[in-house]
């Protein structure tokens, strides 16, 4: 599948210079198109609409593309807040392992494909992943891999933290058991404590990081392994996780 950025036509929403002066350094700045998730899922259903019932559409979109024409904070603004009350599930982290390798047959890949980050683990073991299934009816829309899906929540997370924004909106889709035996152990994780700044992270779950996996083959099939995360990686007893 061919990756291709937002389409440079949509790129038209320019501002004017004044009449008999030059633009400001801030007006130049801000002369860049944003566009929210809304305007993006519009444009693109709008091309598909004139497009033959035999169209199969070739573009994909990475994360980074999203975020590089988009208004972020604008979108966090749009999305609604009762989604905190949405259940959130709680997963193992043998429950994840499972899902932490390449496809068998009949399985359906991670949605980002040639981006997905079991590619950049180990460039000589490159391999897509597998849809990670959440053990919830409500999350079974999740169309990433388990690496992918935690950076994905990582990136919407620090994003948020470092403009300042102030939302309610949910940015993951599951959590993780931590600090106890066989679950992973809490200075892996993302946790924002409920008298932080902001409350879009209610559950701990994984930090992504790539020197954390290595690809391992078992009877075939290459897996993910995840290193330095779990409780038994660590020898030293811990206080109670109060977050």
């Amino acid at each position: 599948m061919e990756m291709l950025s937002v389409p440079s036509s949509w790129e038209t929403n320019k501002r004017k210079a004044p009449v008999g002066g030059r633009s400001s350094k801030k007006q130049k700045k801000n002369e860049a198109s944003h566009y929210t998730f809304k305007t993006i899922q519009s444009e693109i259903e709008t091309h598909l609409r004139k497009a033959p019932e035999d169209y199969r559409c070739g573009i994909s979109l990475t994360i980074d593309d999203l975020f590089q024409k988009h208004c972020f904070a604008d979108s966090v603004k749009e999305m609604a807040g009762q989604d905190m009350a949405e259940s959130i599930a709680q997963v193992s982290k043998s429950y994840e392992e499972q899902y932490m390798r390449e496809c068998k047959p009949g399985e359906e890949p991670c949605v980002m494909g040639d981006e997905c980050e079991c590619m950049h683990i180990d460039r000589s073991q490159a391999f897509v992943g597998v849809r990670f299934e959440i053990p919830s009816v409500r999350h079974a829309d999740n169309n990433m891999c388990v690496l992918c899906l935690r950076k994905t929540t990582q990136m919407l997370f620090y994003r948020i933290i470092q403009q300042g924004i102030q939302s309610r909106a949910l940015m993951q889709r599951h959590g993780n058991i931590c600090n106890q035996p066989g679950e992973y152990h809490p200075s892996a994780m993302l946790v924002c404590p409920p008298s932080g700044p902001v409350h879009c992270l209610p559950m701990p779950i994984v930090a992504h990081q790539r020197n954390r996996y290595a690809v391992t083959t078992v009877h075939g099939m290459k897996y993910i392994q995840q290193l330095g995360v779990g409780m038994e990686d660590f020898h030293t007893p811990l206080p109670p996780l109060s977050a």
